[in-house]
Formats: C-alpha cells, structure tokens, sequence
C-alpha cells in the first residue's frame, strides 16, 4: 500500500482522552491524527505513562509494578526496559537493572542515555570493559551525526567519558532520565513523514513519540511499515506483532503484516491474516480490501 493512501482508524486526542472524530477508512492521514484509544488491550501505554510518572516523582515500587505491566505484554520494548533499569538503579539492584539496560541497548542502541546508564552500572559492578563499549558506542554515534548531534547525546558520553577516566563509579541516575514532550504532537510530525515518504525521519520521531506516550498499537503500527518500507523486514515484523501483542484487533496492524508477508512470498501467513480481518470486519473494511487485493498480486507472480 503506498503511504498516501494510509489510514488511521480512529482519532482521539490521546493524552487529553478527549474522543474527536472517526477518520473515513480511505482518508489520508493529516496532522491532525493522533494515536487512538481504540480498544481497553491500548492500556498498556498508560501503564508506561504511569511508571515514569511514578519514578519521577520517587514512588519506585509502583513504578515496576507499572513496568513489569508494559513488560509483560511487549517484553522487546527498549523503552520500557530503560526505564524498568532506571527504577532498579533506584532501588539499588544493579544486576538487575545492568540486565534490563542492556536489553533495551540490545534492542534498540539509539538511546543515548540508555548506553550512559549501562556503563555508569557496568563500573559500580567492576565490569570496566563494559563501561568502555558503551563509550565507544556513544562515541560511534557522535560520529555518525558529526556537528548535528543532539546535545543529549555529548552530556552522556562526557558522563560515561568521565565516569571512567575518573574510576568514579557514576550516578545511579541522569539528569536525561526523563523525556518531557507532547507525545501527540510528534506522532502527527511523523505521519507527515510518512505521507511523504521520508521513513527514516518517520522513525525517529515515531521512537520519540513512544519515549513519551510508551508502546502504543498506532505507533509500533507505523514504525512496522516505515521499517517495511525501508526493507527492515525482521525489524517490521516485530513491531507489527508487538502492535497486536497489544491489540490483536488492530485492523492496520493486521493488514500491513499480511502485506508483509504477501512481499515476502509467504501467501499462507498472508491468507491467516486475511482470515483475522475477514472475521473482524462483519461488514467489510478497507483493510481486508486492500489485503485480498495485495494477495491477489502476489500469487498471480
């Protein structure tokens, strides 16, 4: 499906609870779209909004309950993995939070403040090569975006940079721990990449947006086709199926992965979800629509 012909399929002010108005299923999506509350399984992104409400304001163990919530549900998201490590920091259970750092790292290493924060707990735990590759991959990114880099991005290497050169063992948090943002407000930026074709800026205001809204269906829903399209295809598959982990109703999700799967070839795994979208559609969508349309082409190769 080519990204002008995108839909959302329902529009809420997200943050505000505010319910507006139902997007046509051919609509393009605009500006004004913002992750909907379509279903009570989208929860899991208030939980993530609880947590870091709750360890910013020192309440930790409500925090993890939060988090162990949001982990439970989509246990790759990078997010909420650096932010379960920060509340561990908090409580002083290194080991766990250098477990729950490193796998947000491992999943997603564009987090600056994430690889500070392993490093920073790899030297209180006396594991100084660890520290050392998190500098260097920070020091990596630094190079990578040369004279434009964020100014989050330097005050975590010259954290972890210091940190080390000084045998100090380092803050168990930064002054970077928390992201503070209108979630909604990046995510309708992020539409308009995608109406426009610009994936990789798509997806870095995709991530932004989660940072503050946490994993929400729409959002994972679109970084699952800005990846596709880009032909990140493990990496769009996953994010599809943490957006149906979440809702696995989600009429988008269910679509754009069985057109991933028709591009790929696999015309079973695109009939099965055929299949979802022919029983959740009683009386047709779009979706299912454009789907059978897709699998139509592709077995006719």
């Amino acid at each position: 499906m080519r990204a002008s012909t995108l839909r959302a399929v329902a529009s809420v002010a997200f943050l505000a609870g505010i319910l507006a108005a139902v997007v046509p299923a051919a609509a393009v999506p605009t500006t004004e779209d913002t992750p909907s509350k379509s279903s009570a399984k989208d929860d899991t992104a208030s939980h993530f909004r609880n947590g870091k409400n709750y360890l910013e304001s020192g309440l930790v163990d409500p925090a993890i309950n939060e988090f162990a919530k949001v982990l439970a549900v989509v246990p790759g998201d990078a997010d909420a993995n650096y932010y379960m490590g920060l509340a561990k920091l908090q409580k002083n259970e290194d080991q766990e939070a250098k477990n729950y750092l490193a796998k947000s790292v491992l999943i997603d290493g564009s987090n600056p403040a994430a690889h500070e924060q392993l490093g920073l707990v790899s030297l209180k735990l006396d594991d100084k090569d660890r520290a050392m590759k998190e500098r260097d991959a920070l020091a990596e990114m630094m190079k990578s975006c040369e004279s434009n880099c964020d100014p989050k991005l330097s005050a975590s290497f010259n954290s972890l940079d210091s940190a080390i050169k000084s045998g100090g063992k380092g803050d168990k948090t930064s002054s970077l721990m928390f992201d503070h943002g209108d979630g909604d407000v990046v995510y309708k930026q992020a539409v308009a990449e995608i109406n426009e074709q610009r994936y990789e800026q798509a997806i870095a205001l995709l991530k932004d947006s989660a940072k503050q809204i946490g994993p929400h269906p729409d959002i994972l829903n679109y970084l699952g086709y800005a990846n596709r399209k880009l032909g990140n295809y493990d990496t769009a598959i996953r994010y599809y199926r943490e957006a149906l982990a979440i809702n696995p109703e989600h009429l988008g999700a269910n679509e754009y992965l069985g057109e991933l799967y028709a591009e790929l070839g696999d015309l079973d795994r695109a009939r099965v979800q055929l299949a979802t979208l022919d029983r959740l559609c009683a009386f047709g969508c779009s979706e299912h629509e454009d789907l059978a349309r897709q699998i139509h082409v592709a077995s006719a190769k």
